[in-house]
Parts: structure tokens; C-alpha cells; sequence
């Protein structure tokens, strides 16, 4: 053999390796999480033998194997345990799961309570307790300008039905208006019809209805002074 034909055979040879070694490279990469981890189990004579295979005998392989080694454990974070592994890292895992829910509950408790007290400045604007604390957390996420605006706002709202709330409408012993002519009552008749006609959840229809019709929102804070005329006009006759 010359040293031309030498040199080819060479040149040759390197280049059928380098397309071996970029073969094997677009097979691993193909692989999905499960048949790379089984992959990397192996050694390399296993490794080859894995990667010449079929889609389907590959798969087989992974699944015999997941079922020997089930997962055990999905951390918050997403990461899995099996069966193999070592059960004090599980344990770990578990722990430090719990540690971080119970410190994150805590924390939301000192919030809530927190806007507890704030809910109480706003005592005369219509709504449960519950519901006020998910209007200030949803405040609480707003930029500084935006929020302040928001917290005049509800501030402004309270003393204008703090001034009015006892000359709207008619009352039941509890506090609760009962007239159905009264705008918030109007406001619920129309927020339930929606509940049954389109299936909403009843604080999606209220804040639809409320949306549609302002007008109804600002009668029932401060006072529809036409609804109050009604009863006033029926003595003006004397």
C-alpha cells in the first residue's frame, strides 16, 4: 500500500468514526428524560446496546425498570424520588417541604390577621369580612401611587355610606337591606340571574352586574337620592 492509499484508508477510517460518534451524539439527544436517565445507568458496552435499538425495545427496557423503581417521592420543587434511592434524602425532601409550607402559612396568617385590622376602617362598606381582606391582598400588589389612589377611594367610600347608610332604603332587624327596590338589591337579583343563566361562580356575576351597571354601585354606597325622594314626595301632598 502506498503512502497516498495509506492516508486515505486513514482519512477513511477517522471519518466513519466521526459520523458514528455524531450518530450516537443525535441519539442521545432524542432521548426523553426517562430514557436518559436509563441511559446513564449503563456502561458503555451497555450504552451501545441500549442506543442500537428501537424506539419500542428502548421504551420496554425503561418501563421494566420504572417499574422496579416506582417514584416515591415529588418534591414541591418538582424533583422525584424513586424507590432506589437513598430513603434519608426522601426523608429530607419531606421535611424540607413541610418546613416551607408551615413557615408560608404562617406567614400568610400574619398577613391575614394584619388585614384584619386594616378591613375594620372599612366597616360600613358592603361586603364580608373575608372578601375585604382579598380586596386589600389584591391591592397589596399594585404600585405604591396606585394602591394609595385605591385605599382613598374605599376610604371615601366608607364615609360617604357611613353618613347615608342609615337613611338607604329599608332594614331588617340584622342590619341587612330588604327592600328590592334598593340598588344593592337589584344588584343581587341580577348577579344570581346571571349565576343560573351563564353558570358563573355568584362573585363573578356580582362583579359583571356591578361593571355593567356603575350607577347601581354608587346608589348603593352613597344613596340613589331619586329612590329617597319616593318616600319623601308621598307627604309633600300635605
Amino acid at each position: 500500500m502506498t503512502e497516498a492509499e495509506k492516508k486515505t484508508a486513514e482519512a477513511a477510517e477517522l471519518l466513519q468514526k466521526l459520523e458514528k460518534r455524531a450518530a450516537r451524539a443525535d441519539a442521545i439527544i432524542a432521548l426523553d428524560r426517562d430514557s436518559r436517565e436509563y441511559l446513564d445507568s449503563l456502561d458503555d458496552a451497555g450504552k451501545d446496546s441500549f442506543l442500537s435499538k428501537s424506539t419500542g425495545e428502548r421504551g420496554e427496557l425503561v418501563k421494566a425498570k420504572a417499574e422496579g423503581n416506582a417514584v416515591v417521592y415529588t418534591s414541591a420543587d418538582g424533583e422525584q424520588f424513586r424507590a432506589s434511592d437513598d430513603p434519608r434524602l426522601v426523608a429530607m425532601a419531606k421535611r424540607g417541604d413541610a418546613d416551607r409550607k408551615a413557615a408560608k402559612d404562617a406567614e400568610e396568617g400574619r398577613q391575614t390577621e394584619m388585614l384584619k385590622r386594616r378591613v375594620a376602617k372599612f366597616d360600613k362598606v358592603k361586603g364580608t369580612e373575608d372578601a375585604k381582606v382579598k380586596i386589600l391582598k389584591a391591592l397589596d400588589v399594585l404600585d405604591e401611587p396606585t394602591k394609595k389612589v385605591a385605599y382613598e377611594i374605599l376610604e371615601s367610600a366608607n364615609e360617604m355610606a357611613k353618613n347615608s347608610y342609615e337613611e338607604i332604603g329599608t332594614t331588617d332587624p340584622e342590619g341587612d337591606v330588604t327592600d328590592e327596590d334598593h340598588p344593592e338589591m337589584k344588584i343581587e337579583k341580577m348577579a344570581k340571574r346571571l349565576v343560573k343563566e351563564k353558570g358563573l361562580p355568584y362573585f363573578k356575576a356580582y362583579e359583571e352586574v356591578t361593571n355593567l351597571h356603575p350607577e347601581l354601585v354608587k346608589a348603593a354606597l352613597v344613596g340613589d337620592r331619586d329612590y329617597d325622594d319616593e318616600d319623601d314626595n308621598d307627604g309633600d301632598d300635605d
